[in-house]
């Protein structure tokens, strides 16, 4: 296979080949491309050796991430190389600084989450093994902030992420928050059915920091039957005994469903009349941008969603959701809402949040916006 056009922007991914992870495939892979030439690179546990997988994605081997450069090398010229983006992964992130200097391109790093901190974060209780996780966490993030003060710019999840993480000062930061490719969805159901039981559904993460026992508390306490909830997750064995062990009253009115592939969940999602996006209003949630609230509206769904910065700032002021304090008795008040809206409305409320995220969110015009901060 020939090189790649030359002057590329290489993007490390850090997700396993084949993985089809959204931002990945559609803002980087796809969509910046049509303004500057992207090389993808993957990694694979089980390579052993670096490879070319199709046009313009190579694979690594897992172990010599680190290596990047070096690897890359054996497949193309380095002196190609416009830009090098460094998805979470500071050892990539740091071979690429090291040979800037010879070859000339700049280093971005794309911070789509703050994972080091959830590490710390994550440690339950306020004993000797949290302390330690904290130690840990501020050494590992002290030399985190000196190396990125190093890079020449930071794509953040949020622009709140600056001010939680204290990122260096003066360094162009520019928001890439989750969004969607319109390009490759499947047009909204022209009317969800919304004859009883009014269904809903949640898709993505059941573990403890997502606290879905208290959205489930929120159900249980609801003195009507009208309804049943659908869950889609990967973490089916845990749903299972959460949903037993939380729930008395309503059990059999909620079923957890395997997780399924993107293009297959698209189709589910469109025929719901309501979706939940409740997460915790944490410091680490803070900052997120959670992906599945944007599928939802682009697919016409209106959502039940949590008071997070990211949902208020794009859904408060239009009224298209329900917004509910993370309890159990205000998550309970605000099903009932959902529960009364007559499906006329809560199908505009739908609509108008597709036309948020079309806007807002979007893929394609976000990748405009990439382009122009890599040049500048």
């Amino acid at each position: 296979m020939n090189a790649p056009d030359s002057r590329l922007v290489v993007y490390y991914s850090d997700q396993v080949a084949g993985s089809n992870h959204a931002s990945v495939e559609s803002l980087f892979y796809r969509h910046l491309h049509a303004y500057v030439p992207v090389l993808v690179v993957y990694y694979d546990r089980q390579a052993t050796r670096t490879a070319w997988l199709g046009e313009r994605r190579v694979v690594i081997p897992y172990r010599r991430r680190g290596r990047m450069l070096e690897e890359l090398a054996t497949l193309i010229p380095l002196t190609g190389i416009a830009c090098v983006i460094v998805r979470n992964i500071f050892s990539v992130c740091r071979n690429a600084l090291h040979h800037r200097p010879r070859y000339g391109f700049k280093v971005f790093f794309h911070y789509s989450f703050p994972h080091t901190y959830r590490h710390y974060f994550a440690q339950p209780g306020f004993g000797f093994a949290k302390a330690r996780k904290w130690l840990n966490w501020r050494l590992r993030h002290f030399l985190q902030m000196r190396l990125l003060a190093r890079t020449d710019g930071i794509l953040a999840i949020s622009e709140r992420l600056s001010a939680m993480l204290g990122l260096p000062a003066g360094l162009p930061v520019l928001p890439i928050h989750s969004g969607v490719d319109f390009s490759t969805l499947p047009a909204p159901a022209v009317y969800p059915i919304h004859e009883p039981p009014r269904r809903f559904l949640y898709v993505g993460t059941m573990d403890e920091q997502r606290r879905m026992d208290v959205v489930l508390q929120g159900f249980d306490r609801l003195e009507r039957t009208d309804w049943h909830l659908d869950i889609h997750t990967a973490q089916e064995d845990f749903s299972r005994h959460l949903v037993a062990n939380v729930m008395s009253r309503h059990r059999a009115q909620v079923t957890v469903h395997p997780a399924i592939p993107r293009d297959d969940l698209y189709q589910v999602m469109r025929d719901y009349p309501v979706a939940l996006c409740l997460i915790p209003p944490n410091e680490l949630y803070q900052v997120s941008s959670p992906l599945k609230l944007m599928e939802y509206y682009a697919m016409g769904v209106p959502v039940v969603m949590s008071l997070l910065p990211e949902c208020l700032d794009l859904f408060g002021p239009d009224r298209c959701g329900w917004f509910a304090r993370f309890t159990p008795d205000d998550i309970r008040r605000v099903l009932e809402d959902a529960l009364d809206t007559p499906p006329a409305t809560s199908h505009a409320m739908g609509r108008a949040g597709r036309e948020i995220v079309m806007h807002a969110r979007n893929y394609a015009t976000m990748a405009v916006r990439l382009a122009e901060f890599l040049r500048g």
